[in-house]
């Protein structure tokens, strides 16, 4: 079945779909209407049968929106194995945010967390070739002050679109439903950072 050309966040207009990038399984879509580019990233794309380890597969599943379920079906590995690895991943980021954060580069895009962390709060966008990347979040009524102290900058001025920004609608689909809490919600939310600034986690660590 031929999937659905997706529509352009930016413009609200259908993209058409293009060739895949060499070597990967990125399909690119081209928006007519705004002459911008697009890729899709989903997971489906990325868990291709010639990874060695299953880690990776689950990082990248988890960084997408996929359920734990989900992902036990792709990687053919239990839910409890799963949910084992993603507890670990995140407890590495968790660990390695006390000393580091991503840098902010040219910028960054200030949006509301996703409604599916239960918790009001902004989070920061950052521009990443083609796509997009996390860089930090806060939750409470002060959250986006507190960003713009963490990261020492204010936000650029928000991108011309429609109801919903691209780096929003990127945010939430990366976050997906999966989360039914916020502790969850913080674990997705450190393996997508994570993985979207190409942090390698458990590299010498089994599934």
């Amino acid at each position: 079945m031929t999937k659905k050309a997706p529509i352009h966040t930016a413009c609200g207009q259908p993209m058409t779909k293009r060739g895949k990038r060499p070597g990967t399984g990125v399909q690119r879509w081209y928006c007519a209407g705004c002459g911008k580019w697009d890729v899709d990233r989903g997971g489906e794309t990325h868990l291709g049968k010639n990874l060695r380890k299953v880690a990776p597969k689950v990082i990248v599943a988890a960084a997408h929106g996929m359920s734990v379920h989900s992902i036990s079906q792709v990687c053919g590995k239990d839910w409890l194995t799963v949910e084992r690895r993603l507890k670990r991943s995140a407890a590495e980021v968790r660990k390695r945010l006390r000393t580091e954060t991503p840098s902010v580069g040219s910028g960054w895009v200030l949006v509301d967390l996703p409604a599916a962390c239960h918790e009001i709060g902004k989070a920061a966008i950052g521009r990443k070739r083609s796509t997009y990347r996390l860089i930090a979040w806060k939750v409470g009524a002060n959250a986006a002050q507190a960003l713009e102290s963490k990261l020492g900058c204010p936000p650029n001025s928000p991108a011309p679109c429609g109801p919903i920004s691209a780096e929003q609608a990127w945010l939430d689909r990366s976050l997906g439903d999966s989360p039914r809490k916020w502790v969850e919600a913080r674990r997705r939310l450190r393996i997508i950072l994570a993985h979207s600034n190409d942090w390698v986690l458990g590299k010498n660590l089994d599934v």
